[in-house]
């Protein structure tokens, strides 16, 4: 019974990772410069563009430990995978908490030294595409934590 309520646990922060990962990757992908202007400038700034790749992977990583592991384990009720779920948790968090960190770094530095060439709206678009990313970290961690205590119950 304690195996299904962690296992309940771990699809419930996985879904809402994926939730925010997803929705950061949206705003990020929509948001404009201005309306007459159609280019996304998230490809010109190196930080939004590295939020973009991290979003994607951590979107992969999500998908993959959902689809793959959580019901092989849900339908075998083993743990064969959570060495690799411990690690790839581990690394995903620290990539989503630098790329947050990224993103809201820039949001904050451009939103005060603009010349005029992006308008303010884009930079809060992008503040809360980062927040988003920052979200998913804390439920990505919250998985690392949990891991790390099944695999000690493993060894």
């Amino acid at each position: 019974m304690a195996l299904r309520k962690s296992l309940v646990t771990i699809l419930t922060l996985r879904g809402l990772s994926l939730l925010l990962l997803v929705l950061s990757l949206i705003i990020l992908i929509t948001n404009k410069n201005t309306e007459a202007d159609r280019s996304h400038y998230w490809k010109k700034l190196y930080s939004y563009s590295y939020m973009f790749g991290i979003s994607v992977i951590g979107i992969g990583h999500t998908l993959l430990q959902t689809i793959a592991f959580v019901t092989f384990r849900i339908v075998m009720e083993n743990d064969k995978g959570v060495l690799f779920e411990f690690y790839g948790d581990k690394v995903i968090s620290y990539l989503l908490a630098t790329g947050a960190a990224a993103g809201i770094g820039v949001s904050i530095d451009m939103m005060y030294y603009n010349d005029g060439y992006y308008n303010a709206r884009y930079f809060d678009v992008g503040l809360v595409s980062a927040g988003c990313l920052l979200f998913a970290f804390v439920f990505t961690a919250s998985l690392s934590i949990m891991s790390s205590y099944a695999l000690q119950k493993k060894v």
